[in-house]
């Protein structure tokens, strides 16, 4: 069995009905109201010729005809009180119908005046926001994979044309925003923290332990340059061998202590490590050297070149992005991103209560002020809705219960004029 208009196919989340659901539906329900009609009318007829075919029938033919006869009353009245919202019944210019064409600019203006000043208010607002927790259901719509590659397909084929659009501004719009971050971020305290994670633990010692091969590379490479600095400074009357015995002495020196740094214990580590301390206490506190890291700074984004590089590393997302939709990797992530968000909003409540605070903000500082305007953009909108427009999107929204309205009032109507009968013949 195919699912209810309005019920997902699993019987849970509600969805909205289109237009072509709600005109079936109206179409359906005006047939049945109009066969009940119809049906009435054929019913009274054939109680009026039966009281006169089989007159000994007549009095039990009489209920059937007083139900009938007021069943068809009752019908009758309900269609054009039906109709006459939306027209003039059979096209006749009665007074007091067609009222919805005749008060469209006041429905407008009524419409936009409860929006503002009765849906938009801050408690409903509130109230509503927390009432319906969105981001619970949104966490658990997002982690379902179906929804998350839905969302993220929706994301993607928005991608191109973004790119398209602004081909070449992402470039310098990305480089400028790069430019801007960092001008806003102090130089020597961000030094002081990069230092700080580059020599906790492992890493200060693989630091240092870096700085000691460095310094063995420049010394090997270097020899002959040593050799040549010793005997530019030796007295000119001592023999070169000389020269060239304290040259490799010095050298031997300088591997024997390198050697000796190599040790986890060795002192000079411990005073490495004291004077990076010192240093980042320095980077993070001292005014010199904040005024020294943020004229560095300074100097540093007035560069051409830098500015220029950071530009390229913009145009270089502009590429990354197209080959990553091209090529599906872009849907893909995005995708497990989505799904995977969702999961942990589905299980963090403390998230989902930030998230709702956000949103609650959100409504109250950007659109409860403007709740004024949204009320006459609404008039505004219905106003410029022509009226056949303005009927068909009335009608299609609640023409559907206003069938059961007349179907009510032929039942109604025929069971009143039964008990009537019933009681005439009772009082005579």
């Amino acid at each position: 069995m195919a699912p209810s208009p309005g019920k997902s196919k699993n019987g849970g989340e509600m969805i909205p009905l289109s237009d072509d659901i709600r005109r079936r539906a109206l179409t359906r329900m005006r047939l049945v109201a109009g066969g009940l009609l119809a049906a009435m009318a054929v019913l009274l007829a054939g109680a009026i010729f039966a009281r006169g075919r089989w007159p000994d029938l007549a009095p039990a033919l009489g209920y059937v005809q007083a139900f009938a006869e007021a069943a068809l009353v009752g019908a009758c009245a309900d269609w054009f009180a039906v109709s006459a919202l939306f027209r003039h019944p059979l096209g006749l210019p009665i007074p007091h119908t067609a009222i919805v064409p005749r008060n469209r600019d006041r429905i407008g203006r009524s419409l936009g005046a409860f929006v503002g000043d009765t849906v938009l208010t801050p408690d409903v607002v509130s109230e509503r926001l927390r009432a319906m927790a969105v981001a619970h259901h949104l966490g658990r719509w997002l982690a379902r994979e179906r929804n998350a590659a839905l969302a993220a397909d929706r994301l993607a084929a928005m991608v191109p044309a973004v790119l398209e659009t602004a081909r070449g501004r992402i470039g310098a719009a990305a480089g400028a925003l790069a430019v801007r971050a960092l001008a806003q971020v102090a130089a020597a305290p961000l030094a002081a923290r990069v230092l700080a994670f580059a020599a906790r633990g492992d890493r200060g010692r693989a630091l240092f332990d870096g700085g000691l091969a460095v310094l063995r590379s420049l010394l090997d490479r270097n020899e002959d340059t040593v050799r040549a600095g010793v005997s530019e400074r030796s007295w000119r009357w001592l023999p070169r061998w000389v020269d060239e015995k304290v040259a490799d002495r010095a050298i031997d020196g300088l591997r024997d202590l390198l050697r000796d740094l190599d040790s986890p214990d060795h002192p000079w580590r411990a005073s490495f490590r004291e004077r990076v301390d010192a240093l980042i206490g320095r980077l993070a506190a001292d005014p010199e050297l904040l005024a020294r890291g943020e004229a560095i700074k300074a100097e540093m984004l007035a560069d051409p070149q830098l500015r220029a590089w950071f530009d390229s590393l913009g145009a270089g997302l502009e590429r990354v992005l197209a080959d990553a939709v091209e090529s599906g990797a872009l849907r893909q992530n995005l995708a497990g991103a989505l799904a995977a968000l969702g999961r942990r909003i589905e299980a963090d409540e403390a998230l989902q209560a930030a998230i709702d605070s956000r949103l609650r903000d959100v409504a109250e500082r950007y659109i409860l002020p403007r709740r004024g305007e949204i009320g006459a953009f609404i008039t505004k909108v219905v106003e410029r809705w022509d009226t056949p427009t303005l009927v068909a999107r009335l009608e299609l929204q609640v023409g559907r219960d206003l069938q059961f309205i007349r179907i009510n009032g032929t039942l109604v109507g025929g069971l009143v004029g039964l008990a009537l009968h019933l009681l005439e013949r009772l009082l005579t």
